[in-house]
């Protein structure tokens, strides 16, 4: 994670305010998003790599609000 600093600090700064956000580490895998319906079908997987904490912040705020 040392690669995407904004997303190191959101997962450990703010990925606890999103009690339904489950993170899962893949060596050598760009951050990925990867959105599940209610019975954990696959939606949709977004890369985040180029997103500052303040963005993913708000996507999630959107999102599973």
């Amino acid at each position: 994670m040392g690669a995407y600093p904004d997303v190191k600090d959101f997962i450990d700064s703010k990925a606890t305010d999103f009690p339904t956000l489950k993170t899962t580490y893949t060596r050598g895998a760009p951050p990925t998003i990867k959105l599940k319906d209610k019975d954990g079908k696959d939606l949709d997987s977004i890369r985040i790599d180029s997103w500052n904490k303040d963005t993913i912040v708000d996507f999630f705020k959107e999102r599973l609000a």
